[in-house]
């Protein structure tokens, strides 16, 4: 993120969003992410978006956690992070690419289950039922190469 330097408010992220309870790490990040991202935006417009914008939070976050766990061997953080990714989908259940995400880190925990999660993506992101389009604000674009990685990703994994 660019910009001003942001802080922590904790008091913007309930300790449960959507139903879905967060971390206070969780919690600090999706807070500064949310001001970098949105601010200026009026409470209107953040009624509808502001949820794509806290899974992408999460996302990032458990993303990082996973890099940092697989550079120092750390399976808690590997697992932190792949739940990070988890409570992604639940926050945006709308919003099939968070699907992706999530089996992105799976499949980086080595977790078998990886594959599952790329099929549920794969059947959603082609149905046309809702939450099967790209309205992830940060990720549109992303969207139509996340459907071939993960075929791609597929053919690759053990079955």
């Amino acid at each position: 993120m660019t910009g001003p330097p942001y802080s922590p408010n904790l008091e913007r992220v309930p300790e449960v969003y959507r139903g879905v309870s967060l971390t206070e790490d969780e919690r600090k990040t999706i807070s500064v992410f949310l001001e970098a991202q949105l601010d200026g935006v009026g409470t209107e417009a953040l009624e509808w978006i502001e949820h794509l914008y806290v899974a992408d939070a999460l996302c990032w976050y458990a993303d990082e956690l996973i890099r940092d766990g697989l550079k120092a061997g750390d399976v808690v953080l590997i697992e932190m992070g792949c739940e990070s990714a988890e409570r992604a989908t639940k926050v945006a259940a709308d919003e099939s690419y968070f699907l992706y995400r999530f089996a992105r880190c799976l499949e980086a925990g080595s977790y078998p289950y990886a594959a599952q999660v790329y099929r549920v993506f794969l059947e959603r992101a082609t149905s046309r039922l809702p939450g099967s389009r790209a309205y992830s604000p940060m990720h549109q674009t992303d969207f139509r190469e996340a459907i071939q990685e993960a075929r791609k990703r597929l053919e690759e994994l053990p079955k």
